[in-house]
């Protein structure tokens, strides 16, 4: 459902009830009853993406940690994406190559159930479980916005271990506010145990700058320690709280605590 199909798809006496009771939204943007009309007094309990099913899985596996993964950082996605900085993802992509053992693809195939994209099936569940390995081989994953704050991209980095780095354009400070609203299940999920944090990215930034910062990140003195664990803190917070086939109880109960 999107905003501008809402009516068509819950129907005048369905939404006469929703207004008349104590509905609440639960969708993946906090913001979506800003953009739907008669949706716009309704409160919201922002949810996650639904997972690859590979990534779950492996959110599951059994089996050691390996220490040393083969790729430093990973980007797989579409640098044209019309976000509120258009050139934000361009950008990453720029700083990211300029880092050793990383992989950039610049593709739209991988965002599979997306009519828009004009590309065969068969060719996008092949392209979002190459995606999938390519995390698992992976360090870090640069998490970009698009649509909305956060994206499935969070969500399978988090199952397979490879340590979220969000990424966004320059914000004012109650759009920062904001932002934090839109991770799912804060009542459950402490996201600053889970993720490198938040980078701000623009083309007028100093690209120098940025690689250095990327550079400390994985390289520093006890970095290593520190991917670790919040690996491993990401990994329990996804079957816990957001392995939607998995464990959708847990998913449940997290959605409740934030009602």
């Amino acid at each position: 459902m999107s905003h501008w199909n809402v009516q068509d798809i819950l129907g005048p006496e369905l939404l006469q009830v929703m207004r008349h009771g104590r509905a609440v939204l639960a969708t993946s943007d906090s913001q979506f009853p800003e953009l739907a009309g008669p949706l716009r007094w309704l409160s919201t309990v922002v949810m996650p993406y639904r997972a690859h099913h590979l990534a779950e899985a492996g959110a599951f596996a059994d089996g050691p940690e390996p220490t040393k993964r083969p790729i430093n950082f990973m980007f797989d996605g579409w640098t044209g994406r019309k976000t509120r900085w258009p050139a934000l993802r361009q950008t990453l992509v720029r700083v990211l190559q300029q880092l050793p053992n990383t992989n950039v693809s610049d593709s739209a195939v991988a965002n599979y159930g997306a009519p828009h994209h004009r590309t065969a099936a068969p060719e996008q569940a092949l392209a979002a479980s190459r995606s999938v390995a390519t995390m698992m081989a992976a360090s870090v994953c640069a998490v970009p916005e698009g649509d909305t704050w956060t994206s499935r991209r969070l969500f399978e980095a988090l199952a397979v271990g490879c340590v979220p780095l969000l990424v966004r354009g320059p914000r004012t400070a109650e759009e920062t506010r904001e932002d934090e609203l839109d991770l799912p299940f804060r009542a459950s999920i402490d996201w600053s145990q889970l993720t490198l944090g938040v980078m701000e990215l623009s083309p007028e930034h100093a690209l120098k700058a940025d690689v250095e910062q990327l550079e400390r990140l994985l390289f520093s003195s006890g970095a290593a320690e520190q991917l670790l664990a919040l690996r491993a803190r990401g990994r329990a917070a996804f079957r816990q709280h957001l392995a939607i086939e998995r464990n959708p109880m847990g998913v449940a109960d997290a959605m409740l605590r934030c009602v």
